[in-house]
């Protein structure tokens, strides 16, 4: 079987909503994506499962680091087993920091490793540094069709607001400006560094 999968080792469910992004950026640009929130099904042997995902299937594994995750048991095993296919497969251990984790605190096992850091600069940059690894490792890709993340999205709720594209009518009054006052107020949410009271 060929291994073509990224895995993603997280803990659930405090990291879900990062991971439900990364894997429909990751099944955007082209990726396969395993993890437990969509392969996971009722009754299933979880750590079986699991285990042949990382053993047979996986072609890198991206150890989603945070204050939760180095705390489970769980994806500790799942980094171990990462770490023992990381002798035959360098490089199949990706880690990834999303929060104010301590780079000293690091798991031994990955403590070496060059960390892909989600929480410095933003999601969007830690997800560039992430793609340039990925493609730098050749790791395989298919064609990219946005309705395949449409799974990662999460269920909605009963009484959720719903984006839709149906038409709707404004109500507006205009009012004629007779002349320009000597100063435009304005609020921006920046920051207290940055605001702009009057432009």
């Amino acid at each position: 079987m060929r291994k073509e999968s990224i895995f993603i080792s997280h803990a659930t469910p405090q990291d879900n909503d990062f991971v439900r992004w990364l894997a429909a950026k990751l099944e955007l640009a082209g990726y396969t994506v395993w993890h437990d929130l969509a392969r996971l099904k009722g009754g299933d042997y979880f750590w079986d499962k699991i285990e042949k995902a990382i053993r047979e299937e996986t072609f890198r594994m991206l150890a989603v680091v945070s204050h939760n995750s180095v705390e489970k048991s769980g994806v500790k095993d799942e980094w171990a087993l990462g770490l023992t296919m990381e002798k035959t497969t360098p490089g199949f251990v990706i880690p990834l920091r999303i929060d104010d984790y301590d780079f000293s605190l690091l798991p031994i096992g990955i403590h070496r490793k060059n960390v892909v850091d989600f929480s410095a600069g933003g999601w969007h940059k830690g997800l560039t540094d992430l793609l340039d690894t990925l493609s730098e490792a050749q790791t395989p890709r298919t064609t990219s069709d946005p309705r395949s993340a449409m799974h990662w999205l999460p269920e909605l709720r009963d009484g959720a607001i719903v984006k839709g594209s149906l038409g709707e009518k404004l109500d507006s009054t205009w009012l004629r400006v007779l002349s320009m006052p000597p100063a435009l107020e304005t609020a921006r949410f920046l920051g207290k560094e940055r605001r702009i009271s009057v432009t």
